[in-house]
């Protein structure tokens, strides 16, 4: 019975489920590690988890604790490490056993090309020398970022955060959306620059401006706060937009259900974006940035959602004003984003893809029995790749 492991710095909503699926299924013996304590301000985030499942062990929890993970960890068949130190490798390392880097793209800043060659030495030193350690790209980014300085080429894999893949009847799903009065719209994250809800406020602006109807939800809390309250009174939105502060996970979904249109306005800067997952799951008409690291996995253009450039505000308020005057193309591409969920980028299927990504690298050191989704490759896509 092989052994996994997944290490990384704390246990949260967004691996359980698929570590749910990897401890259930028959013949794995399943660890998650978690190595640092979870801070107040993740954990007002909805990050915490009360009852934690017995396959989690807190490596600070005590010295003997932490020696039993470490040898864990050196005997596992393979190996997922997130955000944790890589002290904890060292010794599957020098034996050349099996690791998978779960990672976002290296580079959300970018890099100046003179920093490169010093990047180059750093990296192969972490990674690149070691022949059996393979990177789960969790941004469809992170494959361009490492062959910057010639990382992990061809050893790259899709892959991404897999957060509870919820079952609907889908008729009642789109009953309870079409009981909206006008369409509604919803925005949900931390209140901060890079993520841009403001755009959210520009949009509305113009499209209230348009003489055309929408109600838009604000869901989360953070920096930008007061200066998007003032934005909602200084151009009389009031009636249009509403900001509900932070909410718990289960009451986002539930926001989610029942919103006919999910804005995703985020920068390079975010790595994955896991409310993507969650507003497909729930049946909603995403438009989302193209700069976001989930969506060129994720979103089939004019099909399961709909990218724009990111920073195009004309382009996000064309697509948005057609999804508006058109309730059968919201619910098309709704349904077609519930289906990507619920039979493509969850939980099991990751599971089960993962154990046969292993076995075929660690027999023939490549596999490519995936054409898409879940671990199959991972192409090179740059931060221009789109061109809509």
């Amino acid at each position: 019975m092989p052994r996994v492991v997944f290490v990384s710095n704390y246990f949260n909503h967004h691996q359980a489920s698929f570590s749910d699926a990897m401890f259930n299924m028959p013949d794995v013996e399943y660890y998650f590690i978690e190595t640092t304590v979870m801070s107040d301000s993740r954990k007002k985030l909805g990050y915490g988890i009360d009852e934690k499942p017995k396959y989690v062990l807190s490596a600070y929890e005590s010295e003997k604790t932490r020696s039993y993970c470490a040898d864990l960890i050196d005997k596992a068949d393979f190996v997922i490490i997130g955000s944790a130190d890589d002290k904890w490798l060292e010794n599957r390392h020098k034996q050349g056993k099996f690791v998978f880097r779960y990672n976002e793209r290296f580079y959300k800043n970018g890099v100046p090309k003179w920093k490169i060659p010093l990047i180059y030495v750093r990296n192969y030193c972490k990674f690149g020398r070691f022949k059996n350690e393979y990177l789960l790209c969790a941004s469809a980014f992170a494959a361009a970022d490492a062959a910057l300085t010639r990382t992990y080429l061809g050893k790259t894999y899709k892959w991404g955060y897999f957060p509870e893949t919820k079952l609907y009847d889908l008729k009642k799903l789109f009953d309870k959306k079409s009981r909206n009065d006008k369409v509604s719209i919803l925005w949900c994250g931390r209140l901060i620059g890079w993520k841009h809800p403001d755009v959210t406020i520009q949009l509305a602006e113009k499209l209230k401006k348009n003489h055309i109807d929408f109600s838009l939800n604000i869901i989360g809390c953070g920096a930008m706060e007061n200066e998007l309250q003032s934005m909602i009174q200084q151009k009389d939105l009031s009636d249009k937009v509403k900001m509900l502060g932070s909410m718990k996970p289960d009451e986002v979904r539930e926001y989610m259900e029942r919103s006919d249109v999910f804005l995703f306005t985020s920068d390079f800067r975010e790595g994955w974006g896991a409310v993507l997952n969650e507003s497909m799951n729930s049946g909603c008409a995403v438009v989302a940035s193209h700069a976001i690291g989930s969506v060129p996995f994720l979103i089939e253009n004019w099909r399961n959602g709909i990218v724009y450039q990111n920073g195009n505000l004309e382009q996000l308020y064309n697509i948005v004003e057609k999804l508006i005057k058109s309730p059968d193309l919201r619910q098309q591409i709704g349904r077609n984003a519930y289906k990507s969920m619920t039979e493509l980028w969850n939980a099991s299927i990751a599971a089960e893809r993962l154990m046969v990504l292993y076995n075929d690298l660690r027999k023939k050191s490549f596999c490519d029995q995936f054409e898409t989704g879940p671990c199959s490759r991972a192409e090179i896509i740059k931060n221009g790749w789109f061109r809509g």
